[in-house]
Formats: structure tokens, sequence, C-alpha cells
């Protein structure tokens, strides 16, 4: 393969806690994370060519086309092939060339973020999603609060009114925030499917 195709099937997995995001360019990843893009708690790497079988998974999920994000529970180290750790300077401008000569797989269970373990009545599991019909359009938002230990379940919902999916979606994960700092959590393990509103909160 010349490097030309290489560098046409280039693809960019993007890791941050449980959420991994694959790209087709570092530039639609900064437009989506915006600040973010170069916080130390994201892992780039970049391969080429990404498997027939994981592009039919991601589509499965309903993750088609040049953005897919799945959580990293789903993931496993063989599924985006090869892919090498992108360096510093690639973060930065927007000609970006890789230039590290090493190739390894992806071992993606060790860089999930380890969670410091707090008491049960303290802690809680917090599920968000946000929609709209149109984009902007009649739009709702929805959460789901769950004590650690399971004892206690709580579901929330609002309407939004008019709005893009994106307002939908941080005003899920702010009604849900809002709830458990109100019924008393202390620490909030926070999930959701809108890689935008995970890489900036």
């Amino acid at each position: 393969m010349s490097s030309m195709d290489e560098h046409k099937d280039a693809f960019y997995v993007v890791q941050k806690g449980g959420i991994i995001g694959v790209y087709k360019t570092l530039s639609d990843f900064r437009e989506e994370a915006g600040s973010s893009a170069q916080s130390p708690k994201i892992t780039v790497y970049k391969g080429y060519g990404l498997p027939k079988e994981t592009e039919e998974y991601l589509a499965s999920r309903g993750l088609k086309n040049s953005t897919y994000s799945i959580s990293a529970d789903d993931a496993n180290e063989y599924m985006f092939g090869k892919v090498v750790p992108c360096l510093p300077q690639e973060m930065v401008g927007s000609d970006l060339v890789f230039t590290g000569p090493q190739t390894k797989r992806i071992k993606l269970d060790n860089f999930v973020e380890t969670q410091t373990v707090f008491s049960n009545r303290q802690s809680c599991f917090l599920e968000f999603d946000g929609a709209s019909k149109g984009n902007p359009g009649l739009a709702g938002a929805g959460a789901v609060l769950r004590s650690e230990d399971g004892k206690k379940v709580y579901r929330l919902r609002e309407g939004v009114g008019i709005a893009t999916n994106n307002v939908a979606e941080y005003r899920a994960v702010i009604l849900g925030m809002k709830y458990a700092l109100k019924t008393g959590f202390k620490h909030i393990h926070v999930r959701g499917d809108s890689m935008l509103v995970c890489m900036q909160v």
C-alpha cells in the first residue's frame, strides 16, 4: 500500500475515560471536542484501514459514517487493528503527519481511568440522553440515576422545547447532576453517548 493510500485510509481512536470515539481526521475530533481536545486525560491513537468487521459492528450499533463513539466496555484490543499513539505535535497543527516508527495493538482496558472507590451511600451512576425531532426541533432530555449499591433508582425527564440534539444532551446531563446533588450524592459517575458532552464534562 502506498503512503498516499495509507493516508487516505487513516483513522484516529480517541479515548476519554469510558468513551471511545473513532474519527476520520483529527480536525473532526478537535471540531467536536473544542477546548477539551488538549486535555491530558485524552489518549489518541492512529491506525490505517479500519477493519471491515469493526465498521460492521459500529454500524450495527447505529454508529455510521465519519464519526463513531462507543463505550470502552464494548471494545476489545483487536477491534481497531494496529494503532500507534499520536505525538503531541500531531495534536496541535492543522497539517498532521505521523512521525512515530513503532506500531502496536491498543490494549483498551489498560486506558480506562481507575475510579476511586467511595462509600456506596455517597456514590451513584448517572446515565443521560437527549434527542430532538429535527435538528433543531422538538426536544427532550432524560436521565437515570442509580445508587452504587443498586437500592435506589431515579428516572428523570423533561421537555426541552425547540432545541438541537446537543442542547438536549446538555440538558439531560444537567438534569441528572442537579438531582444527584439534591439527593445527597457526592461522587457521580456519568455515562452518555454524546461524545461532545463527554469530552467537555
